[in-house]
């Protein structure tokens, strides 16, 4: 596995958003501490995250987060058996029995990458890693996802500049010597101003200045091999695609 760089020295979006540009397939570990998540890619499209840190089965996380009901994972337990684990197989087996289609395990995968990314972004330290042609386990599912699109979803672009206000009008010298009425006074309101520049340009940009140290691998050394030579080894997992 080459180590891309640290958290510190470089942007998360932009090492992701090349793996895409450049149709890679592999695998890109995050970790910090004691805590990792893996993200799996197929030229280029993210297919899925790991590791999984529950014992519970597809079909209950589809429960959970209100996918399925519990009557339609009643039904599907005893026509997968033993094969309950596999997240392969329930997913056929949903969608056979017609409890689940392909777009509603493309928008739940959707949502779960983007919380996963989300995530990613707040962290502040760590290191990043790529091992070429790694693949997912064959029991897991496999939905092609667009990360640039999911890190689109998620970073919020720099909000637009709301005009100044408008300048106070200048007193006059009979609005300074005439005696103000004698009225009960009320206290301005406080100007709300807007926010500005809260991120930086989200675009991508060369990284190989952000590793000055030589213990960090460039990240055009990483990702400069054509998209040719990085077909995916197709795993005997389901695979849902872009519509």
């Amino acid at each position: 596995m080459l180590r891309i760089g640290i958290l510190e020295q470089l942007d998360l979006s932009s090492v992701l958003r090349r793996v895409e540009t450049h149709s890679k397939t592999g695998l890109t570990v995050i970790k910090q501490g004691n805590q990792w998540v893996e993200l799996y890619f197929r030229d280029g499209r993210l297919m899925c995250v790991g590791p999984v840190r529950t014992n519970a089965t597809l079909g209950e996380r589809l429960l959970r987060d209100g996918v399925i009901s519990p009557v339609a994972l009643q039904e599907t337990l005893p026509v997968v058996g033993n094969a309950q684990h596999s997240e392969t197989r329930m997913a056929l087996t949903l969608m056979d029995l017609g409890y689940v289609s392909h777009e509603e395990l493309r928008a739940w995968a959707t949502r779960n990458a983007t919380e996963v990314l989300r995530a990613l972004l707040s962290w502040t330290s760590g290191e990043v890693s790529f091992e070429e042609e790694a693949t997912p386990p064959a029991d897991r599912l496999l939905v092609a996802l667009s990360v640039s699109a999911l890190l689109s979803s998620i970073v919020p672009t720099t909000p637009a500049s709301q005009p100044a206000p408008a300048s106070p009008k200048p007193r006059t010298t009979q609005d300074i010597q005439q005696p103000a009425p004698r009225t009960r006074s009320i206290p301005d309101a406080p100007t709300l101003v807007s926010a500005s520049s809260l991120l930086d340009d989200l675009q991508d940009q060369p990284l190989t200045s952000a590793f000055p140290s030589t213990d960090a691998l460039p990240l055009s050394s990483a990702f400069n091999s054509g998209s040719a030579n990085n077909s995916a080894q197709h795993s005997p997992a389901v695979s849902i695609g872009q519509p």
